[in-house]
């Protein structure tokens, strides 16, 4: 109050205006038989601190990832909040991300509240070069909060598994594999080994969980020299 002030200035000055000021201030005059009100309705609001637990992301095709958005310390508890998908290049228009899940709002003894919003996110190459933005409105902002997630997608890697021809990749079997003849009699080269198995030579080295080893056939009898046959596979196929 003022009141030094003269010709009847009853002026209120709240100082560091805390949520609990928050309510209605009236303001009564009387004199005399005449007694006059005035009501003033005073709001308060906190803008939200808002934080992404990632700034950029680095990932393998298929990998996962959750993206969480925190939301801390704001007033009222009206807002919205909102992850979007913005695609590499200009002049495209931004997707909503969809299910997305909320924790419950958490009130905190200063009277803010505080929440998150997160999904996870499954690499795709379609992600490389996008931007995942949490994007938050608030009475207290005159603009929307952003906070970016770059994200960059790399293709899996592939391996390259040696196929080798010769008894320097598999221990010949003690007998010769059974060899296919033509209504002729004229013989062909023996069926080839894959994995060990029985129509040609035995004991071929396993290579690895996708048990893809070599392909082992009868040397011919010209050329006793490894040939060496490369083959390129996807790391995540099943062999």
């Amino acid at each position: 109050m003022f009141p030094q002030e003269p010709r009847g200035n009853a002026s209120l000055l709240l100082r560091r205006v805390e949520l609990g000021d928050e309510g209605t201030y009236i303001c009564a005059v009387q004199a005399a038989a005449l007694v006059l009100e005035q009501t003033v309705l005073l709001q308060v609001t906190e803008k939200p601190t808002v934080t992404v637990n990632v700034n950029s992301l680095s990932l393998v095709e298929g990998e996962q990832q959750k993206l969480v958005c925190d939301i801390r310390n704001y007033y009222p508890a009206d807002i919205h909040v909102q992850w979007l998908r913005e695609p590499r290049g200009a002049g495209q228009l931004p997707d909503t991300v969809p299910n997305v899940l909320t924790s419950s709002h958490r009130r905190s003894s200063n009277g803010t509240y505080s929440f998150s919003r997160f999904f996870l996110l499954t690499a795709t190459l379609r992600d490389d070069g996008c931007t995942y933005t949490c994007r938050v409105e608030h009475p207290s902002l005159q603009a929307p909060i952003r906070r970016s997630v770059t994200v960059a997608v790399r293709e899996a890697t592939s391996t390259t598994w040696l196929l080798l021809r010769s008894s320097a990749a598999c221990a010949r079997s003690s007998s010769r594999p059974a060899e296919r003849r033509e209504a002729g009699g004229r013989q062909q080269e023996p069926l080839p080994v894959i994995g060990g198995a029985a129509t040609g030579l035995s004991d071929c080295p396993e290579s690895g969980p996708n048990r893809l080893v070599a392909l082992c056939r009868e040397g011919s009898e010209h050329s006793q020299q490894p040939d060496v046959y490369a083959m390129t596979q996807s790391s995540k196929a099943q062999m």
